[in-house]
């Protein structure tokens, strides 16, 4: 195997882990309750590590071969983040693969965009201007 081939297998571990921390936690297993606001600090805690780890390891990918699964991570990463300054480098990372690629990804940005705007409606927040 190629060593371009080992950096890809160990960025696809790498972000898988950081995606299955991300994922477990915006949706805990049957039974699982949540309650309380020490709970929810813990959660906040996990997601915005996952967060950071997923986003780090995106900030480096620049290998061809993984730039659509690295988009499609930071989309599904992207439904974790409330701060402005979160979801603008979620939508630079997206654009940057958009352009290593050539693959128009304007369809996903729309979709993350309209799911933050659902987010913010649903917890009574004001939308947040994204450039897309």
């Amino acid at each position: 195997m190629s060593l371009f081939g080992l950096i890809g297998l160990a960025t696809t571990f790498i972000t898988s882990t950081g995606w299955a921390n991300l994922s477990a936690n915006m949706d805990p297993p049957a039974g699982i309750s949540l309650r309380g606001f020490e709970s929810y600090l813990k959660v906040q805690k996990i997601l915005s590590e996952a967060v950071a780890v997923i986003r780090g390891i995106a900030m480096d990918l620049t290998e061809e071969g993984c730039q659509m699964l690295s988009a499609q991570r930071l989309c599904g990463t992207g439904l974790c983040v409330r701060f402005l300054q979160q979801r603008n480098e979620m939508i630079y990372l997206i654009n940057l693969r958009e352009k290593r690629t050539g693959w128009p990804m304007l369809t996903m940005k729309e979709n993350l965009y309209k799911e933050w705007q659902k987010i913010d409606r649903e917890n009574g927040d004001r939308d947040m201007p994204v450039a897309i």
